[in-house]
């Protein structure tokens, strides 16, 4: 897949970002600046594109005022699955190497894939995007969808090499199609 490299980026440093508030606890933009390496003005620009999913509070008690911000409850939800997943997945692919029926698992990654995208349609019904949205939507499917597949795909591909000899690919084929 040819990928845009600003695009690449950018999911980095939004990833980055998303690791820091995934405690969900409230964080100021020197913090978010000492673990993603990015500057300020960068992470404002991140945090303005994630708006949907970041909470954000001032302290204007303080001078200057201080300004923080954490993961909203429903990116939380997002990135808690998203981390279930990444679980799931390393059992899948060792279960393959196991059971050798490669038509269940990918019935079980189907499942799984389908299961994602409907989270992230029902992320934008929550958050209120509007599907003109198309920055935050493709962030969405990036990071929780298309990155998970392509995770998937790289351990399937690996666990298979290792079995592809008792593969018959015409049987697998009839067993996708029974269901």
């Amino acid at each position: 897949m040819i990928r845009n490299e600003n695009m690449e980026k950018t999911l980095k440093a939004r990833a980055k970002i998303l690791e820091v508030l995934f405690d969900g606890k409230w964080h100021q933009i020197k913090d978010l600046k000492v673990y993603t390496k990015v500057s300020p003005r960068t992470l404002y620009k991140h945090l303005n594109a994630l708006e949907a999913f970041i909470e954000t509070k001032e302290d204007a008690t303080t001078y200057p005022y201080q300004v923080y911000h954490r993961a909203s409850p429903t990116l939380l939800s997002l990135m808690i699955e998203s981390k279930l997943i990444e679980a799931t997945t390393n059992s899948i692919i060792a279960d393959l190497s196991n059971t050798k029926d490669l038509a269940l698992i990918l019935k079980f990654i189907n499942m799984l894939t389908n299961s994602q995208i409907l989270t992230v349609l029902e992320t934008i019904k929550k958050s209120n995007l509007k599907f003109s949205d198309t920055e935050q939507i493709s962030f969405l499917m990036r990071s929780f969808v298309l990155t998970h597949f392509e995770y998937l795909m790289a351990g399937l591909v690996k666990a298979t090499s290792k079995i592809i000899d008792d593969v018959d690919f015409e049987q697998v084929r009839k067993d996708l199609k029974k269901e």
